[in-house]
Protein backbone atom coordinates (compact mmCIF):
# COMPACT_ATOMS: atom_id res chain seq x y z
CA UNK A 1 0.00 0.00 0.00
CA UNK A 2 2.97 2.46 0.99
CA UNK A 3 3.85 1.92 -2.92
CA UNK A 4 0.38 3.08 -4.20
CA UNK A 5 0.37 6.00 -1.86
CA UNK A 6 4.35 6.75 -3.08
CA UNK A 7 2.80 6.89 -7.11
CA UNK A 8 -0.30 8.87 -6.84
CA UNK A 9 1.94 11.66 -4.60
CA UNK A 10 4.37 11.76 -7.58
CA UNK A 11 1.52 11.33 -10.20
CA UNK A 12 -0.07 14.67 -8.62
CA UNK A 13 3.33 16.49 -8.45
CA UNK A 14 4.57 15.80 -11.71
CA UNK A 15 1.16 16.48 -13.52
CA UNK A 16 1.09 20.29 -11.75
CA UNK A 17 4.44 20.88 -13.08
CA UNK A 18 3.49 19.66 -16.65
CA UNK A 19 0.68 22.16 -16.74
CA UNK A 20 2.29 25.37 -14.92
CA UNK A 21 0.85 28.30 -13.79
CA UNK A 22 -2.68 29.55 -15.74
CA UNK A 23 -1.10 32.59 -18.27
CA UNK A 24 -2.99 36.01 -17.31
CA UNK A 25 -6.04 37.00 -18.73
CA UNK A 26 -5.55 39.82 -21.00
CA UNK A 27 -7.75 43.11 -19.48
CA UNK A 28 -11.08 42.96 -20.06
CA UNK A 29 -12.03 46.56 -19.36
CA UNK A 30 -9.51 47.74 -22.02
CA UNK A 31 -12.17 47.14 -24.46
CA UNK A 32 -14.68 48.44 -23.06
CA UNK A 33 -12.55 51.73 -21.88
CA UNK A 34 -11.99 51.62 -26.22
CA UNK A 35 -15.47 52.67 -26.54
CA UNK A 36 -16.01 54.89 -23.74
CA UNK A 37 -16.54 58.26 -24.73
CA UNK A 38 -13.71 59.22 -21.60
CA UNK A 39 -11.98 56.40 -20.82
CA UNK A 40 -10.79 56.21 -24.36
CA UNK A 41 -8.13 58.84 -23.76
CA UNK A 42 -6.33 56.77 -20.86
CA UNK A 43 -3.39 55.51 -21.89
CA UNK A 44 -3.65 51.73 -21.76
CA UNK A 45 -6.94 52.00 -24.13
CA UNK A 46 -5.57 54.46 -26.20
CA UNK A 47 -2.65 52.35 -27.40
CA UNK A 48 0.21 54.44 -26.14
CA UNK A 49 0.56 52.46 -23.27
CA UNK A 50 1.29 48.32 -23.86
CA UNK A 51 -0.62 46.40 -21.32
CA UNK A 52 2.66 44.32 -20.14
CA UNK A 53 4.42 47.57 -19.58
CA UNK A 54 1.16 48.90 -17.38
CA UNK A 55 1.37 45.78 -15.21
CA UNK A 56 5.06 45.94 -15.14
CA UNK A 57 4.60 49.93 -13.66
CA UNK A 58 2.13 48.52 -11.46
CA UNK A 59 4.07 45.64 -9.76
CA UNK A 60 7.26 48.10 -9.96
CA UNK A 61 5.90 51.05 -7.98
CA UNK A 62 3.71 47.97 -5.22
CA UNK A 63 7.15 46.78 -4.61
CA UNK A 64 9.22 50.30 -4.34
CA UNK A 65 6.90 52.18 -2.53
CA UNK A 66 6.65 50.13 0.22
CA UNK A 67 10.60 49.75 0.59
CA UNK A 68 11.04 53.63 0.00
CA UNK A 69 8.54 54.23 3.06
CA UNK A 70 10.66 51.64 5.39
CA UNK A 71 14.17 53.49 3.65
CA UNK A 72 12.84 56.93 4.74
CA UNK A 73 11.13 55.91 8.39
CA UNK A 74 14.72 54.31 9.02
CA UNK A 75 17.05 57.96 7.42
CA UNK A 76 14.70 60.09 9.87
CA UNK A 77 16.84 61.02 12.79
CA UNK A 78 15.46 59.68 16.24
CA UNK A 79 14.31 62.58 19.00
CA UNK A 80 16.46 61.99 22.29
CA UNK A 81 14.89 61.55 25.61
Amino acid sequence: MARSRSRSRSRSRSRSRDHGPPAPAPAPATEADRAHPVKCRRPVAAGQVPVPVAYAAGITLGVLAPAAAAAATMARPRPRP
